[in-house]
């Protein structure tokens, strides 16, 4: 039923046929875990942008650490010096080993809607 009303809510939105047999097919499969369907639609959304990239979960390392350490241990297994995050509200977190370069990166502000009457609504950054 959520199907059939995204097809008729959609069908005639750009692009909308491409994807629908993608789209079918996440409705018709059984997901035990959230994290299964989370990866069908990011190795979906990469191979649709073209963007080739390894994909590998922090389950797959095996490590132990957590907390503070935790990157620094992400970065020795994938053989990095960097360590990009979201920037904290309100703190910076360094890492008491110097060998790997903490970086946070604030996201970008959302786009809001303004007032924008009867023709396409205004889109502008907040």
């Amino acid at each position: 039923m959520l199907l059939e009303s995204l097809k008729t809510a959609c069908a005639n939105s750009p692009y909308f046929a491409d994807h629908l047999p993608f789209v079918e097919e996440l409705f018709s499969s059984a997901y035990e875990r959230l994290i299964d369907l989370n990866l069908k639609i990011l190795r979906y959304v990469l191979n649709q942008l073209q963007i080739r990239t390894e994909l590998v979960l922090l389950s797959e390392l095996r490590i132990e650490a957590k907390g503070d350490p935790l990157p620094v241990q992400i970065c020795r297994k994938m053989g990095s010096l960097h360590f990009v995050a979201q920037h904290p509200a309100g703190s910076t977190r360094q890492s008491r080993d110097r060998s790997i370069r903490m970086l946070s990166q604030r996201p970008p502000k959302q786009f809001v809607r303004t007032g924008g009457g009867r023709g396409a609504p205004v889109v502008e950054r907040s």
